[in-house]
């Protein structure tokens, strides 16, 4: 995770938040964007995502750090209430998005 908070801090101070969404929009349609290298497309997807979401908590105001906060938080929630085997269709998108 701290290599991620590294990353997505770069994407922060490099992009603003329609660039990083669209390079998201990029690399789900495309398998490739202009912001991150990175060698697994799920990889970037989840760096994308995470540095979107923070770039929209800080334009509200929110801290740096309280963002990256709020989306540690975030993902607490998510992962203590989701059953895995209810992610079978994203892993099933995980794949398609590789063969990309």
């Amino acid at each position: 995770m701290k290599n991620q908070i590294t990353q997505i801090k770069n994407i922060l101070s490099t992009f603003i938040p329609n660039e990083i969404e669209s390079c998201l929009d990029e690399q789900i349609q495309s398998g490739c964007n202009r912001c991150i290298k990175e060698t697994d497309s799920i990889a970037m997807v989840n760096i994308l995502t995470k540095s979107h979401y923070i770039s929209n908590l800080v334009a509200q105001g929110y801290s740096m750090n309280d963002a990256l906060r709020k989306l540690g938080s975030q993902m607490r929630k998510f992962s203590m209430h989701v059953d895995t085997k209810d992610l079978m269709p994203f892993k099933t998108a995980q794949v398609s998005l590789r063969l990309k």
